[in-house]
């Protein structure tokens, strides 16, 4: 794993532990449109990330194709759980 993946992941981690709060104020109300537009540029700057990576690595995610596999040449599927299964 390089050092990008590790950023990635720690990044993934912390929108993770952000979601739930934030959904708390927007349910109640009290959000403002400022941290919603700011917790969504975070979220799609990580989606960016995420699917570079995916063109990167040659993975499937969610059934989209990101890229051939430099490897063999054959594509690599991602199921929900993080295991690798063939296309």
């Amino acid at each position: 794993m390089i050092r990008d993946d590790r950023e990635l992941l720690a990044d993934l981690a912390r929108m993770n532990t952000d979601v739930v709060p934030l959904a708390m104020r927007i349910m109640d109300d009290t959000a403002t449109f400022d941290e919603q537009r700011t917790f969504a540029d975070r979220l799609i700057e990580l989606a960016t990330r995420l699917r570079d990576r995916a063109h990167r690595t040659g993975l499937v995610i969610d059934g989209d194709t990101a890229s051939d596999n430099p490897n063999n040449g054959e594509l690599t599927t991602v199921q929900a759980a993080g295991s690798l299964c063939p296309p």
